[in-house]
């Protein structure tokens, strides 16, 4: 059962696989077309073909990614929230308001990536794990800050496989769930806490908002300044009491239609294609507001899903 934004949680649990994070390049690009994958009235799935693409699509073109009509998107972005399917008999289900997890800055696919994936039961097969995010450091001081955020059960051995695969400095920058008080993050003295429930799924949702701001270039907008979540409203404050709005908020009207570039390219070191890595054009490159990607962008990211799921 999601928690309040404003709590944190944490769970002991064993081990889980590490992610595959490397690939040769393919050429493979995510497809112009697909059938959406909505459900008619009739109960049939719907027959019309969609040419929007997600975010997540153009850095993970092999992974399999829901897409919708105009139709169907409408009506996905239209519930304010859901209320939990608790598994226990005496557990109570809970009200968990979109608004209060999903800024309003992202595009509308990745909204609905976003809506879908909370509301989906968790997997029983879904295993505990370590989020961890480091930085691939680049000799340019205004090049793009490239992160790395991946699921692994053993993070050290991770971070090991990567310095032998690629030349770049590898930086270790946190950890999902955090350790108490002021751990080290080098490698030598690394030691892990405990670990994250589901961690399939909160590394799906970090990398789809994460997918969305770093394609869009979205933090260096000033829509990703304002404070998030919004300042309080009726319909918050009755979901924040685990009642619905009295109606349902109208979709937000974040219209991306077009990337500012396709992060998704082979290495220059060594020329494999690296997955679920993140590029931030730097702020002051364009002359804008100080942002730090890190501080500002990427781990309030991870906070936010981790208390979540």
């Amino acid at each position: 059962t999601p928690p309040n934004p404003s709590s944190r949680r944490r769970t002991r649990s064993s081990s889980s696989p590490a992610s595959p994070s490397l690939g040769t390049p393919t050429g493979a690009q995510p497809k112009l077309t697909v059938q959406c994958a909505g459900i008619t009235k009739a109960g049939l799935p719907c027959s019309r073909q969609v040419k929007a693409l997600s975010a997540f699509a153009f850095l993970a073109p092999d992974e399999p990614v829901e897409r919708f009509c105009h139709q169907h998107a409408r009506e996905l972005l239209e519930p304010s929230g859901f209320y939990t399917r608790p598994r226990g008999q005496q557990a109570a289900a809970e009200w968990v308001s979109f608004a209060q997890w999903i800024p309003p800055y992202l595009s509308h696919p990745t909204q609905i990536l976003l809506r879908t994936t909370m509301e989906a039961p968790a997997s029983v097969s879904d295993s505990p794990g370590h989020i961890y995010a480091y930085e691939l450091r680049a000799a340019g001081r205004l090049e793009p800050v490239a992160l790395k955020v991946g699921r692994a059960g053993n993070v050290k051995n991770r971070l090991g496989e990567w310095g032998r695969q690629c030349g770049k400095e590898v930086v270790l920058r946190g950890l999902w769930p955090p350790r108490e008080g002021t751990g080290t993050l080098l490698r030598g003295r690394l030691r892990m806490g405990d670990k994250a429930r589901c961690s399939h799924r909160l590394e799906r949702l970090i990398h789809l908002e994460l997918s969305d701001i770093s394609l869009y270039s979205t933090h260096l907008t000033p829509e990703f300044a304002a404070p998030f979540p919004q300042p309080s409203t009726p319909a918050r404050n009755a979901a924040a009491a685990g009642r619905p709005p009295a109606s349902p908020a109208s979709p937000a009207t974040a219209g991306k239609t077009k990337p500012v570039r396709r992060p998704l390219t082979p290495c220059g070191e060594c020329g494999k294609l690296h997955r679920e890595i993140f590029t931030f054009e730097r702020a002051r490159a364009r002359g804008g507001p100080a942002v730090r990607e890190w501080e500002d962008v990427v781990w309030p990211v991870i906070e936010r899903w981790g208390r979540f799921v």
